[in-house]
């Protein structure tokens, strides 16, 4: 029950080994693991993030302002409309 197919498959011409943990020794380039290294766990957590408070609408100021003696000159009269006529 062998498949013949019209290709070949090549061997690896060497297989990888990894090299010992001797060397990165030698590199002096190691984590450090003394307590004073080590990160401290948090003693406390930190409070839950507040809601936003709305921000409150200032009223206007409650003074009373001086009416002119001509109250009628203060507005003016809209212009009238034109009607149309069927």
């Amino acid at each position: 029950m062998a498949i013949d197919f019209p290709f070949s498959v090549k061997e690896p011409a060497a297989v990888w080994t990894a090299k010992p943990d001797v060397e990165a020794e030698e590199d002096g380039s190691v984590t450090p693991k003394a307590e004073e290294n080590q990160l401290k766990a948090a003693l406390v957590c930190p409070p839950a993030p507040r809601k936003l408070r709305p921000a409150k609408i200032l009223s206007p100021p409650r003074g009373f302002f001086v009416a002119p003696k001509d109250l009628a000159a203060v507005f003016r009269a809209s212009p009238r409309k034109k009607k149309r006529l069927c």
